[in-house]
């Protein structure tokens, strides 16, 4: 039987722990039992490894030492032998009577000398042509073409191959010659047959082992020698046995070969004084049987060790694996969302650390239960924040784009304004112009109405003298005339610079009206300018009024001289028909001269008046033109305000975009909380 070694016991040792049919990584209860198991099988199979690779070892070391030491005294054995052959065949070549070749005394020497060594099977002696000439075996026959004869010869003193049985085909003899020499020559030479049976009785008497198997073999892989010869008949078996080579060749060594389908423990070592080797082998199971046992029976105790430690761990496991079994199946359900699962109350009261597992699991448990309900309180406030939020931010980005048009719109208001200011401000330089001119006007109405007067009083002083200078009284009535025609000219250029001042004053009264209620529009920005806009309306229509009443000065200053002029004519037809009329003429002269002198106090009246105008025009002016950069500032402020709402604007949407992610993923967040069961 073939002894189990260390990899066999750990293919046996993983064949036991193969537990294929258990999950291990599910089953709490398989991975104890594997645990337990190996707890038990590592340290039983490491210590039985090392102690059977320690036996093995010694038991190895014990065969190599006994074996070379057999072999050591099966060579020294050998080795006396041949040493006392060869001293014994010497000492036969130096005898005297074996030099003469003395027959009769020949014959006694080689026959007491074949009796004395039991190793030699005969001695025989042959002359130098090869012939023998005496054998105690009573062979004879002529050996000169022999090698061991040659070399004898020659002088060289070696053992022979080994001679093979043609009978039964085993090795039968090997020869020892030595050459016997007169002086230099060589006369003849003397050779021992040496019977293999005596190498193997030499090994049967050493080795005393019966499993142990010697043999010795020759430089040809031929088995010379065994132990047990007699029924040995592979002699030539061994012929590519490395350890047969390797000793035959000079070698020594020891070594576990596999030969013939057996491994086989062998120590081998070269023959002394002979191109030989000796083997012993010893078969590797046999060898180990010990051991063998030994590993079976430690087998045995782990597998019985198993056994234990398996019902050891199923019991243990059973004890443990159904609270945790209870553990996982709460665990599972917490999993699924089940925060309402709990571990069954027999586990509660168990006071070791399953039962603190169990109770610090089901507080956990509960935390999370007040937990996850606190979340989804605050989710559903947070929802109504984000709502409510939400709908204010949109009422507020709606708010903010109500004010951003309503800014534009102020923005082209105070353009339109600007605009109108500009032309009240243009209508104001003609009006300017326009009291430029009246002015003039009446300055020269007041020099003409001086001059009248002067005439007039002229015309008075020289009533008396009308007739005398009547000539020249007509001439003077006929400038009068004149100077009449060209005042009520004047009076319709008057009259048409009132009609343009009154309209001008229309128009400012619907500007000013017009800039009162962009300022409405404006709100607080726009109060300064109504204030403004109501001051021109004022002053438009205090204008309005004056024109009013410079017209009706006019008008009656025209009637006045649409009179002077009639009474002119009428005063140049009495002249020219009759100075019966020129009482008359005095007395249409005495109300000229009052008329003038009406006449030059409306116009300074009107002067007056018009000097107010145009104090009134100059502060209007002035207002109209702060009001123009009021309205210019109010436009830039404006168009500020509108980028600023325009900004605010995006903000808003920005703001309103993630009040509107928060709002869902608080929608995420509340369906993600749902899977969890509280109740």
């Amino acid at each position: 039987m073939k002894f189990i070694n260390r990899k066999q016991i750990y293919d046996n040792a993983r064949q036991l722990l193969s537990f294929s049919s258990l999950n291990v990584k599910k089953d709490f209860k398989a991975m104890l039992v594997i645990i337990l198991a190996l707890l038990v099988i590592v340290p039983l199979v490491s210590s039985g490894t090392y102690i059977s690779i320690n036996s093995s070892n010694l038991i190895k070391k014990n065969i190599y030492s006994s074996n070379e030491q057999l072999i050591g005294r099966i060579n020294d054995d050998i080795k006396f032998n041949l040493d006392s052959i060869k001293n014994q065949m010497q000492s036969m070549a130096d005898n005297p009577n074996i030099k003469s070749m003395n027959y009769d005394a020949m014959q006694s020497i080689l026959i007491q000398g074949a009796k004395s060594n039991g190793s030699i099977g005969g001695i025989s002696i042959a002359d130098a042509k090869g012939q023998i000439i005496y054998n105690t075996s009573g062979v004879y026959k002529n050996i000169s073409k022999e090698e061991y004869f040659r070399n004898a010869v020659s002088g060289r003193v070696q053992y022979s191959n080994v001679k093979i049985s043609e009978i039964n085909k085993k090795p039968l003899e090997f020869y020892y010659s030595v050459p016997v020499k007169v002086g230099t020559n060589v006369v003849g030479c003397i050779t021992a047959t040496i019977d293999v049976n005596a190498l193997s009785k030499i090994i049967n008497d050493v080795q005393k082992n019966k499993n142990d198997n010697t043999f010795i073999v020759d430089n040809n892989g031929i088995v010379v020698a065994h132990k047990d010869w007699a029924n040995f008949n592979g002699i030539s078996m061994y012929k590519n046995f490395l350890p047969a080579k390797n000793s035959a060749a000079g070698k020594s060594g020891q070594g576990i070969y596999d030969f013939n389908s057996r491994t086989l423990l062998a120590i081998y070592s070269p023959v002394s004084d002979l191109k030989w080797g000796i083997v012993t082998t010893v078969p590797y199971d046999v060898a180990f049987a010990d051991v063998k046992a030994q590993n079976n029976i430690f087998l045995m105790i782990v597998i019985f060790m198993l056994i234990i430690s398996i019902l050891v761990a199923l019991f243990i496991s059973e004890f443990v694996t159904k609270p945790l079994c209870s553990l996982n199946t709460a665990m599972d359900a917490v999993s699924m969302g089940n925060l309402t699962a709990r571990v069954e109350e027999k586990f509660l009261k168990r006071q070791d650390q399953v039962g603190e597992i169990a109770k610090n699991f089901n507080d956990v448990t509960a935390k999370q239960l007040t937990l996850i309900d606190k979340v989804k309180d605050m989710i559903r406030d947070v929802q109504n924040y984000n709502e409510d939020t939400s709908q204010q931010v949109d009422e507020l980005i709606e708010a903010s784009r109500s004010v951003g048009r309503a800014m534009g719109e102020i923005a082209t208001g105070t353009v339109q304004q600007t605009n109108y200011m500009s032309r009240i401000v243009n209508r104001f330089s003609i009006l300017k112009n326009g009291l430029d001119n009246i002015d003039m006007s009446a300055n020269k109405i007041t020099l003409y109405g001086e001059k009248t007067k002067d005439k007039n009083q002229l015309g008075i002083i020289s009533a008396k003298e009308l007739k005398e200078e009547f000539n020249k009284n007509y001439e003077s009535i006929q400038s009068a005339a004149v100077h009449v025609k060209n005042l009520a000219d004047k009076s319709q250029s008057i009259e048409t610079i009132t009609d343009s001042i009154k309209s001008i004053a229309e128009q400012t009264n619907l500007l000013a009206l017009n800039a009162a209620i962009e300022a409405s529009r404006a709100g607080e920005s726009g109060k300064g300018f109504a204030v403004v806009a109501d001051e021109v309306r004022k002053l438009a229509e205090q204008s309005s009024d004056s024109a009013r009443e410079i017209h009706d000065i006019i008008t009656e200053i025209g009637v006045f001289v649409n009179r002077i002029r009639e009474e002119f004519i009428h005063t140049t037809q009495i002249a020219e028909n009759s100075n019966e009329k020129l009482e008359t003429t005095i007395e249409v002269f005495e109300s000229i001269i009052n008329n003038s002198d009406e006449l030059v106090k409306d116009i300074e009246t009107l002067n007056g008046e018009m000097s107010k105008m145009r104090n009134s025009k100059d502060e209007v002016e002035e207002c109209v033109e702060n009001t123009s950069s009021i309205i210019e500032e109010g436009s830039a402020t404006a168009e500020e305000v509108n980028a600023t709402m325009e900004e605010q604007l995006a903000g808003m949407e920005q703001i309103c975009n993630k009040v509107h992610t928060i709002n869902n993923m608080t929608k995420e967040l509340q369906q993600f909380i749902q899977v969890f069961k509280t109740e």
